[in-house]
């Protein structure tokens, strides 16, 4: 049978207990896990696709290599922590001819760890502030309601304005949280007819560039269209996974090659001259060189594996004109010089 039988926490109901809370059973035709980077549901079909392989008599490694991305072992990919961040949510009140339909950022003056993003709801001129700061920041240890104030006005006074003294109490009342680490799920994203993944239980990036809600509603409308074009649920689900599993690895290293401690001159170079570069040879011969790399994150009209590959290209085009560059150079200058 294709049917999916769950076992789900209810707090309030359910017909037995287990760990102190109550739990119950039921039995879904179609099951989508678009629950978060700590998916219960990938988790299941690991389990799974691990019963299969030991059925199969394999090491781990001789099964996925004898799989494809639509059958086989799923394999979950979790970086280890790295240029780690903390966050806390403030709620915040526009004022009156500010503009409700774009982000406001503010890196403090005096302490240039701490980040402000205020992000549009939409209930009514209510915004979602985030204050970012690396762990054990001196700035943001033993805050009350009156330094928490300070420190609004010290370094973020444009947003200070915008906090009345209950959100504050809130803010300081939820501690901090931590910005997810780089994961991606690669191998299938389905199990046979009745189970899928999607959003963050396939791909988890920090919310940086706005990938990460854009990438979970790219991943509905592949699977919306896959079920549109194919005629069997099961020939959707492949094709969605065909599509979907590169692309999750290829957003993931691309996010994570932005994510660079930038106090290490050698990190600031490394994420600077690649910009550089893209911004200066897209200028000298667009037809030949594509935009910087996260301007085609904005192009819905190439996935994020043709943003990879298309990068590659022009790192190796990029390679070869500077070093004909210099090759020329150094057999014209020495005569141009010796003229002179």
């Amino acid at each position: 049978s294709n049917r999916v039988r769950l076992g789900l926490n209810n707090f309030s109901n359910g017909s037995r207990s287990t760990h102190g809370r109550r739990y119950h059973e039921a039995t879904y035709d179609f099951v989508a896990g678009v629950d978060g980077a700590a998916s219960a549901v990938r988790a299941a079909m690991q389990i799974i696709h691990e019963k299969e392989r030991k059925e199969h008599g394999k090491s781990g490694i001789e099964y996925r290599k004898k799989q494809n991305h639509n059958s086989g072992y799923v394999y979950y990919m979790k970086y280890p922590p790295s240029n780690t961040r903390v966050y806390r949510t403030l709620k915040l009140e526009l004022p009156e001819g500010w503009r409700k339909d774009v982000n406001y950022a503010a890196r403090g003056d005096n302490d240039r760890e701490l980040l402000f993003d205020a992000l549009p709801l939409q209930r009514g001129r209510e915004m979602l502030g985030v204050l970012l700061s690396r762990p054990g920041n001196p700035r943001m240890q033993n805050l009350n309601l009156t330094s928490s104030r300070q420190l609004l006005e010290e370094l973020f006074p444009q947003f200070s304005q915008m906090a009345s003294d209950e959100a504050l109490q809130e803010f300081l009342d939820k501690g901090d949280s931590k910005l997810p680490e780089f994961a991606y799920c690669n191998g299938p994203l389905h199990y046979k007819n009745s189970t899928v993944l999607l959003g963050d239980a396939i791909h988890t990036v920090k919310p940086y560039f706005g990938m990460g809600v854009n990438s979970c509603l790219e991943d509905v409308i592949i699977l919306d269209n896959s079920m549109s074009e194919r005629e069997s649920l099961g020939a959707a689900l492949s094709s969605y996974t065909a599509t979907r599993a590169p692309c999750s690895r290829a957003l993931v290293e691309m996010s994570r090659s932005y994510d660079r401690d930038v106090r290490n001159p050698i990190n600031l170079v490394s994420f600077l001259l690649p910009l550089l570069l893209d911004n200066f040879f897209n200028s000298l011969a667009p037809s030949v060189f594509e935009k910087p790399e996260l301007g085609l994150f904005q192009d819905e009209r190439i996935s994020y594996t043709g943003i990879l590959e298309r990068k590659k290209k022009d790192r190796i085009l990029q390679v070869i004109t500077i070093s004909i560059f210099f090759i020329v150079a150094g057999k014209v200058f020495p005569g141009i010089i010796s003229l002179l």
